[in-house]
């Protein structure tokens, strides 16, 4: 797991302000690290320069919550029965399937406050898949939450990210 802004690191501590998350979110993506977790209270703040980290880098841009579910950052509408977390994760996987003599889309999926149904072990089979998916390349999963909560499996496969002001 590899641990930015306000932890430690290789026994370093480390505090970035935005420009310079923003800057570390994108190497992060072009690292091809699958998970990023964003602990901040700042949501609006963050998934606008999510959504401008996804423009500069060419990648689909996708918000999740469990009262609006996945939405298309170009579409009002939300996918159908994506509310649900479990099925939503089962819509990602489905974007991202590989399809016949196309590229797999490659995109920046931002799921609000996601943490709490980690605790579900369907939830965190698919997320496990939905992982395996998208390792070794651009797409990346970014979880925002006020708090940081994965299970272990998972978080050996994502990056911390924290902000420290």
């Amino acid at each position: 797991m590899l641990i930015i802004f306000g932890f430690i690191l290789k026994e370093k501590y480390y505090t970035m302000g935005y420009m310079q998350i923003a800057e570390e979110i994108s190497q992060l993506i072009k690292s091809v690290y699958p998970v990023i977790y964003l602990e901040t209270g700042e949501k609006a703040r963050a998934i606008e320069q999510l959504k401008s980290i996804a423009k500069q880098n060419g990648l689909l841009f996708f918000v999740w919550s469990a009262s609006s579910g996945l939405r298309p950052d170009h579409l009002d509408g939300s996918y159908y029965r994506s509310r649900d977390p479990e099925m939503m994760l089962m819509t990602l996987l489905e974007i991202l399937k590989p399809r016949k003599n196309a590229d797999i889309p490659e995109g920046l999926f931002v799921l609000q406050n996601f943490e709490k149904y980690m605790y579900d072990q369907g939830v965190t089979r698919v997320f496990l898949d939905l992982i395996n998916r998208i390792r070794n390349t651009k797409s990346t999963v970014v979880i925002i939450s006020h708090e940081y909560y994965l299970p272990k499996n998972i978080a050996v496969e994502s990056a911390h990210v924290k902000p420290v002001f």
